[in-house]
């Protein structure tokens, strides 16, 4: 049976272990991140503890098909790194994650956002096994979410074709990010909600609707 080596990086911890391919968790560890209030960079301790949790179970790397790793913040599945982050995680943004761990063993390497991998498992193994479609909200350290439909439905969201409301937290979500470095966190996060909620009661109070394209006949 394929085995593959899962790593869970958060704002708080860095989780490790040995998952088959039917979801079934084997050995599995903990290891703080934040010890020393991040001086020493989240990746150098994901890469330390991961060696010594692989040679603690004294498990042969050869023997697994690959290492997917779940990230807290904006992450470049493409490039395997950090994009950014919603809060202060020193040393972090630009981590080479992918590419440290396939230096490190030799293995390929994924590299996604946890809040999208916790909906993945949870559509796969999880409470959410049979569904379509499925939001998942994670509590942590911050909180995250994933969505997922099924595309081949030939639908498109609701959300994203009348009523405005995905686009108006998009429009925040951007300001807050725009605004992050030259403001700072609180203010940009007071704005970007203030600016959604003013683009939702305007919506609401004008009857906003996005634009539909007209289909050529």
């Amino acid at each position: 049976m394929k085995q593959y080596f899962g790593i869970d990086i958060g704002g708080t911890a860095v989780k490790l272990g040995i998952v088959d391919e039917t979801g079934a968790v084997g050995p599995k560890a903990e290891e703080s991140v934040n010890f020393d209030s991040y001086q020493t960079p989240v990746l150098t301790t994901v890469l330390k503890t991961a060696k010594a949790f692989v040679e603690t179970q004294n498990i042969d790397v050869n023997t697994l098909e690959g290492v997917g790793v779940s990230a807290t913040g904006q992450i470049d599945s493409r490039k395997g790194i950090v994009a950014g982050t919603c809060g202060n995680f020193p040393n972090y943004i630009n981590s080479p994650i992918q590419a440290e761990l396939e230096r490190l063993f030799g293995l390929p390497v994924t590299v996604a956002n946890d809040a999208n991998c916790m909906t993945l498992g949870e559509v796969w193994v999880g409470g959410a096994k049979g569904y379509t479609d499925v939001i998942g909200v994670t509590l942590g350290t911050g909180v995250g979410g994933g969505l997922m439909r099924d595309m081949m439905a030939g639908e498109e969201p609701y959300i994203f074709v009348k009523h405005i409301y995905a686009c108006a937290s998009l429009v925040g979500g951007i300001c807050c990010v725009w605004l992050y470095r030259s403001i700072g966190r609180l203010p940009a996060v007071f704005i970007a909600a203030f600016v959604v909620m003013a683009i939702r009661f305007l919506a609401a109070h004008f009857r906003w609707n996005l634009p539909h394209p007209k289909t050529l006949s």
